[in-house]
């Protein structure tokens, strides 16, 4: 079988000549036999185990086996169900409309530890998308969150179930439900008990909202966060700095901060090591020192030294941060013109000139205009 033919016949690319059709032989039918021969009989598996279902069924099987009542059952369908929502994008919004978030709601109360912990690792997931957001919103998974998070579970659980917060805090409606579900009182709780990472993030959900900042400080918020401050751990410190700057908001907030003692520690941690946590102080100084006590103590600590150092930062956000706190401050010109105090000011802001000169050329529109805005206000005179 095949076509062959004469040297002179063949093509331009020198292809061989012959051309060869089907393979025959002893080889080729060993290699027909081995692919079509029979598969071996499967044995049967656990009946405590949940098979993967594939395509639309999938979503379905694992929500049936949800409410299974074996514990080894529920644990592997959650494991099982996990892995197939990381598969594919698409796979948690089939999984929200087949009514997994009731069932993972439900679940956060099993006898089971393990299986509470994964529900909370399966509802993390699920949360990570708007209908998942609007499921949760529905059944009011919400307080089952904040009583896993007040309640003596395993610290994954607790980590779980704090990302689940912080998605639903994403949009305006979830965080307008954590703060009716009291969400705000329970996490201030929280981080009284042990401030963390996941507990500020939380909180930070609450802040957002009018009735959740009210609220917090309500509850000694502010305190918190200032104690918060000398916490070893960066990214405590981090966080903490940036609940401060929204709790700060509102003036008599502004003055709470300044009589606890916030704004020395702020100035050390003005020098941290992580760019991070540099960032973080210089916003939290930055509306602390709006109010004139403030501008006075971040004077008197040398934060204007530090915040001119800071103009040469490798870190964009900080400097742009810098320019704009160091703004703040250089206002209070208004109230040392004309005094002795006049020309200690010049000394110290006018350092600052030469380097606002050279960001005011900054490519970047926003930090160039700052930068201008701070070197008028240094140079501005009645």
């Amino acid at each position: 079988m095949g076509y062959s033919w004469g040297e002179t016949e063949r093509g331009f690319d020198k292809r061989p000549n012959q051309i060869i059709g089907m393979p025959t032989g002893a080889m080729a039918n060993n290699k027909t036999i081995e692919q079509h021969k029979v598969r071996p009989f499967l044995e049967p598996k656990e009946t405590d185990r949940v098979s993967v279902a594939f395509l639309a069924r999938a979503p379905h099987k694992f929500v049936e086996k949800l409410g299974n009542e074996s514990v080894n059952v529920r644990r592997e369908a959650l494991d099982t169900m996990s892995r197939w929502l990381l598969a594919h994008p698409n796979h948690k919004a089939a999984q929200v409309d087949a009514g997994a978030i009731p069932a993972l709601t439900e679940l956060l109360k099993d006898g089971d530890q393990l299986v509470r912990e994964k529900s909370a690792v399966a509802l993390a997931l699920l949360g990570s998308i708007h209908q998942g957001v609007q499921a949760m919103l529905a059944c009011k998974t919400i307080e089952m969150l904040l009583v896993v998070i007040n309640s003596t579970e395993t610290p994954e659980t607790r980590k779980n179930a704090h990302s689940c917060i912080q998605l639903m805090g994403n949009y305006p409606e979830g965080v307008e439900a954590i703060v009716e579900a009291n969400g705000t009182s329970r996490l201030v709780e929280v981080c009284t008990e042990d401030v963390s990472t996941e507990a500020l993030l939380s909180l930070k959900c609450c802040l957002q909202n009018q009735n959740g900042l009210n609220r917090a400080l309500q509850g000694g918020a502010c305190k918190i966060m200032v104690d918060a401050l000398r916490n070893e751990s960066a990214p405590v410190v981090q966080f903490a700095l940036r609940n401060l700057a929204l709790l700060t908001g509102p003036s008599s907030a502004k003055q709470e901060a300044i009589q606890r003692g916030a704004i020395k520690p702020i100035v050390v941690h003005l020098r941290h090591e992580a760019w991070p946590v540099r960032a973080a102080a210089t916003g939290a100084l930055m509306s602390i020192v709006i109010d004139v006590e403030g501008k006075k103590q971040a004077c008197d600590h040398g934060a204007i030294d530090v915040l001119i150092e800071m103009l040469y930062d490798p870190y964009l956000p900080v400097v742009l941060l810098g320019v704009r706190c160091l703004g703040n401050l250089a206002e209070c010109k208004r109230e040392v013109i004309s005094t002795p105090l006049e020309g200690i000011y010049n000394t110290t802001f006018d350092k600052a000139l030469p380097q606002l000169s050279l960001l005011m050329q900054s490519p970047d529109r926003v930090l160039a205009k700052a930068s201008r805005d701070t070197a008028d206000l240094i140079k501005w005179r009645p």
